[in-house]
């Protein structure tokens, strides 16, 4: 007995070792610690570019999975791995999606940060302005806008552009987000408008105020004529 129990430990430790290296290489998938490190990754905000390097990792684990053979054959032991690496395979996909899905929700508040901005600029720009202060403050912002924020703004697009060229390979959008995508992508060309509306309201309004400015001094030299000649009149009844 003692002889073939020996027998049957050497046999089976091929098939041990073989176990034990496939639990050291993907244990951690399966017993929480790859989720909870993506976890504590996630809620650290990290960048689009970071996510898809951190994506690009569990994809690969994804693809080192399916490397195990369904049949390994040892002497007088074969072991059926069909269902382990299928395991495995659907363990570091489903912590690929995982990453996945934040990164298409980093590129869809990217997309709705840039449709907000613009939204606020056309607010902004077609309010008309109910006095002198409010026109000059107006122009300020405008100059501003067209200086600096649409420079940002481009940027920021150019980036989208990249991102969505990522994720078409990898996602399937839905109707919203591709209504949102294409949004942010076509302000640009719909800013346009809004800019030449704006100046048009401060040629309207810089008109409105100097017609209302002269009336005002006018009003003001015709007061200062009539004072001038009660104090006339004052006078030479004095005399």
């Amino acid at each position: 007995m003692e002889a073939l129990h020996g027998h049957i430990q050497r046999w089976l430790k091929e098939p041990i070792e073989f176990a034990d290296s496939i639990i050291a290489k993907f244990n951690f998938l399966i017993d929480g610690t790859a989720k909870k490190d993506i976890l504590q990754f996630i809620d650290k905000s990290p960048r689009f570019e970071e996510i898809c390097k951190e994506l690009q990792v569990y994809n690969e684990y994804v693809e080192r999975t399916q490397e195990i053979s369904s049949l390994e054959y040892f002497a007088f032991v074969r072991l059926d791995c069909e269902q382990l690496r299928r395991g495995l395979g659907d363990a570091a996909r489903a912590l690929s999606n995982l990453l996945l899905r934040n990164v298409v929700d980093t590129y869809r508040k990217e997309n709705a940060r840039i449709c907000e901005a613009f939204r606020e600029i056309e607010r902004v720009a077609l309010d008309a302005p109910k006095s002198t202060k409010e026109m000059i403050e107006l122009g300020e912002f405008m100059l501003s806008v067209k200086n600096r924020k649409m420079v940002t703004l481009g940027e920021e697009i150019e980036r989208s552009k990249k991102h969505l060229l990522y994720l078409i390979d990898v996602h399937i959008f839905s109707e919203e987000d591709i209504a949102l995508n294409t949004s942010a992508l076509t302000w640009p060309s719909k800013i346009k408008p809004v800019f030449e509306q704006n100046t048009e309201i401060i040629e309207d309004c810089k008109a409105k105020f100097e017609d209302n400015l002269q009336k005002k001094s006018e009003w003001i030299v015709k007061e200062l004529e009539k004072l001038s000649a009660r104090v006339q009149v004052s006078h030479l009844r004095r005399n």
